[in-house]
């Protein structure tokens, strides 16, 4: 399987998420580092399954044309959604033209920004107090001495 790194914004990625909803997989990554004893979390997008060509090479390109179409289909409804409710709200729910009539946008319309979708978020962690961390050092054998008599010489000041 193919894997790249693309630096797309978060609100770039929110209004792309708003436009079509199942564009991407969006997960939440974690990634652990043992040495300085934290975890990052990033975004990860993967493609839906059935937007993956079987055949790499050729069809890549074709996938990567048909999605932008698609994605351009897909904001192009969003404005003329948009218009039409501009339509609607200037001259009532009879517009004096039809939306599949329409040529051009009315000289008054400024379409809205794209509001933006939610992202999965990182967990919040809780700071664990050192009365807690000694409740848990019980039910988790396997702390050493040193660090267990620390945690009961701070919990007894």
């Amino acid at each position: 399987r193919h894997h790249s790194s693309v630096s797309v914004s978060h609100v770039d990625l929110q209004k792309i998420a708003t436009v079509w909803p199942k564009a991407f997989d969006i997960t939440l990554a974690s990634h652990k580092d043992l040495q300085l004893r934290s975890t990052t979390h990033r975004l990860a997008l993967s493609l839906p399954a059935e937007d993956v060509p079987a055949n790499e090479d050729a069809s890549i390109v074709r996938m990567i044309e048909s999605r932008t179409a698609r994605f351009r289909e897909l904001l192009f409804a969003l404005a003329v959604k948009h218009h039409q409710e501009f339509l609607d709200e200037r001259f009532g729910k009879h517009s004096p033209i039809p939306a599949e009539k329409l040529k051009a946008w009315h000289e008054d319309f400024q379409a809205p920004d794209i509001p933006l979708a939610p992202l999965p978020r990182r967990p919040t962690v809780k700071p664990v107090t050192a009365a807690e961390a000694l409740a848990l050092s019980t039910k988790k054998p396997g702390m050493p001495d040193s660090v267990r008599l620390a945690l009961e010489k701070v919990v007894a000041e």
